[in-house]
């Protein structure tokens, strides 16, 4: 059977999850090709593949290109259709979706096969494990897959070979699965508690699987620099991270960029990674105030321990990557700039900011639908280059994007700071601050966090970016005179910060 995964975007990290279906499916006897939205190819690679099987793999922002693509695909041609990823997962009634003939929830390395085989012998899916048809419904979850070293290596060649990053010097690796914190504003709390009893939630590769595994990569790839993409690399320092500091540093040699807690870390974890050859490190703040960040978002890390993970980074010479999460729902510009004042004591290489987003399935976007805090003429889990909460008023929500847009510059360049935060936040510039704050980013991302060097498509690419990023703000900025009549409701709702903490866990 021939299996055409369709992916939104791709940048410098390779696509993990559909790398390991399709390499569970090539030892199965079937075979994987790739398409990605944003290359234009989708429509070619069907022509040219002419596929048994579409599998969609979608986080929520890319539901409507999928959507909108699926249904051109399915007017010329009758492929079956499945969708996988966080979106579906957490949104069950995406198989209501036309177009859509089944969904997998949760994990698919054996869903698929099972799936796969039917279909090759003209038999009906309904009753896998993991997946709902339009004709069945009623999910029932197998169990976590436990023996992660049994699973074939990704199948890098199926993105390599239909994208340019086999040129880029990059290469990502997962040795876990599995988040078991409680953050509200993630899939990985719901998901967790959706697996209960189901296996222990949080797997872990052996050491020799990883580095056998880079060995093999570094000799068919040019590699300079490795991402480890798990969503938390470490919980602790063990003996696991003892061996894995020995043999990365005697078999890889080459740098390496993973995530951390802040509230994890301690000497003993920073010096093994930084003799391993850690180069980099992402340490998420998310705010500056105690309350959104601890009773809100569920983070439970002082700023104490904030500040002393990011002092051990700089000891050992890692550099840090600091994001934080702007626009939380009643929040204010004082709450924002508390983050930012954060961030300045923590000294981060570089740091970021994000627009809250409501996903769907989460315990903060159950809260805001079911409290009604959605801009209704905003698509609510779509990508936006602003809030689409109801709660703020014009001029918020301006303040918001140039300071997603120029916090990273008052963080680092701090003699900035008051100019940004008294003054520029609230000019609407028309797409300018956007592509400043870009720029910026970039700079300082490729300087410290991954270094790898540039060939002329990623200048070329660089380009598109800038010019995309450009266009999006110029949208944006029209989106304040438009919204004026059906935001700034937050006298009818009756809700409050206060409100959300004390609701929260109920959601």
């Amino acid at each position: 059977m021939k299996i055409l995964f369709i992916v939104n975007i791709i940048s410098y990290s390779e696509p993990m999850g559909v790398m390991q279906l399709a390499a569970i499916l090539k030892k199965h006897g079937h075979d994987s090709f790739l398409a990605v939205i944003e290359n234009n190819d989708v429509f070619k690679k069907v022509e040219i593949v002419n596929p048994d099987i579409i599998a969609f793999s979608i986080m929520s922002v890319d539901v409507n290109k999928m959507i909108a693509i699926n249904q051109i695909i399915r007017k010329k041609y009758n492929i079956f259709t499945i969708v996988g990823g966080p979106h579906p997962t957490f949104d069950q009634n995406f198989i209501n979706t036309p177009g859509v003939d089944a969904i997998c929830v949760g994990e698919g390395d054996e869903a698929i096969v099972e799936v796969v085989n039917r279909i090759e012998n003209n038999n009906s899916i309904d009753g896998i494990r993991n997946i709902i048809t339009k004709t069945n419904k009623n999910i029932k979850l197998r169990d976590l897959y436990q023996d992660l070293d049994n699973l074939p290596y990704i199948d890098r060649k199926l993105a390599y070979e239909n994208t340019e990053l086999a040129k880029i010097p990059l290469r990502s690796i997962y040795t876990s699965r599995g988040c078991p914190f409680n953050c509200t504003y993630c899939f990985n709390n719901k998901y967790k508690v959706a697996f209960k009893g189901h296996g222990n939630y949080r797997r872990r590769r052996s050491v020799d699987s990883i580095i056998e595994e880079l060995i093999n990569l570094i000799s068919q790839y040019k590699t300079d620099f490795i991402r480890i993409s798990d969503d938390v690399f470490l919980l602790k320092s063990d003996q696991w991270l003892e061996d894995f500091s020995k043999k990365w540093k005697k078999y890889i040699k080459l740098p390496f960029y993973c995530l951390l807690r802040p509230e994890l870390i301690d000497y003993e974890m920073i010096s093994l990674l930084k003799n391993a050859g850690c180069n980099s490190v992402h340490l998420a703040i998310e705010s500056g105030n105690d309350v959104i960040r601890n009773k809100i978002m569920k983070r439970k890390v002082t700023k104490k321990q904030i500040i002393k993970a990011h002092e051990l980074c700089h000891k050992f010479n890692i550099k840090t990557l600091t994001p934080g999460i702007i626009g939380m729902p009643f929040t204010n510009l004082e709450h924002e700039f508390e983050t930012i004042d954060l961030m300045v004591k923590c000294k981060p290489s570089l740091s970021g900011f994000s627009i809250f987003m409501p996903f769907p399935g989460t315990s903060l976007g159950n809260y805001c639908v079911k409290n009604n805090l959605l801009i209704k003429s905003k698509d609510w889990y779509g990508t936006s280059d602003t809030s689409n909460l109801n709660c703020f008023d014009n001029k918020q929500i301006l303040a918001q994007k140039n300071l997603r847009d120029l916090g990273p510059i008052a963080v680092k360049f701090t003699f900035f700071k008051n100019l940004i935060l008294k003054y520029l936040i609230r000019i609407n510039s028309r797409g300018l601050f956007s592509i400043i704050g870009f720029l910026s980013s970039m700079y300082l991302f490729d300087k410290h966090i991954i270094k790898i060097k540039k060939t002329k498509n990623d200048y070329f690419s660089f380009i598109k970016k800038i010019k995309k990023f450009y266009i999006q703000s110029k949208k944006a900025a029209k989106v304040y005179s438009k919204n004026e009549n059906i935001i700034n409701q937050k006298k009818k709702l009756k809700k409050d910060l206060d409100d959300l903490v004390l609701n929260i866990n109920n959601y």
